[in-house]
């Protein structure tokens, strides 16, 4: 099986809202798969998403945006008319204050978030080239990606691209969250 690596295009958006659905199903506990990916569907910017395809399929995907657009702006309508009003209004608002205010980073910094494969394609370092082909893409200078403490497999996933923590910030433990700290770690381009 041969798999490409590649920037998104439109037609993709319904996969990628898929396989982010997917990968992140323990953030969205309680909510099925399907109607997550068509509430997050209609708010994919494909100009800020690369994608790993085999066979026709979407297999990974890592977007990477910056200070002035983001790679998902949620639709408050599709969230409640997939999810329900009470579930949907939650998951907006919880997205929203993760996902679509505006980044306090520097001007020609990316910041990776989304990274996510399938299941099945776990384990086959799909995730590392797609870093690797984001920080070669020449859209920026630096690259910023956020990780919790708990994700040690993407921690070292990140650490092999060339991945270095600079900053680690304490959140408040919840039933919600098992993770004591939000790391945040930086690409420098040589």
């Amino acid at each position: 099986m041969t798999i490409i690596f590649r920037e998104a295009r439109d037609s993709d958006r319904k996969e990628i809202s898929e396989v982010i659905a997917e990968g992140f199903e323990d953030e969205f506990e309680g909510l099925k798969a399907e109607k997550v990916a068509k509430a997050f569907e209609s708010g994919i910017n494909t100009n800020c998403f690369f994608v790993a395809e085999a066979e026709g399929v979407i297999l990974g995907i890592a977007g990477c945006c910056d200070n002035i657009k983001r790679s998902v702006m949620l639709n408050k309508k599709d969230c409640r008319k997939f999810l329900g009003f009470i579930k949907g209004s939650f998951c907006f608002y919880s997205c929203s204050k993760e996902f679509m205010r505006p980044l306090l980073v520097e001007d020609n910094t990316g910041f990776i978030e989304f990274v996510a494969t399938r299941k099945s394609a776990r384990r086959k370092k799909i995730a590392a080239t797609l870093l690797i082909k984001i920080t070669t893409s020449n859209r920026y200078k630096d690259y910023i990606i956020d990780v919790h403490d708990t994700n040690s497999g993407a921690i070292a996933c990140y650490q092999n691209v060339g991945f270095s923590e600079y900053k680690r910030i304490s959140v408040k433990k919840s039933r919600k969250n098992s993770f004591k700290a939000k790391i945040y770690m930086r690409y420098q381009k040589k």
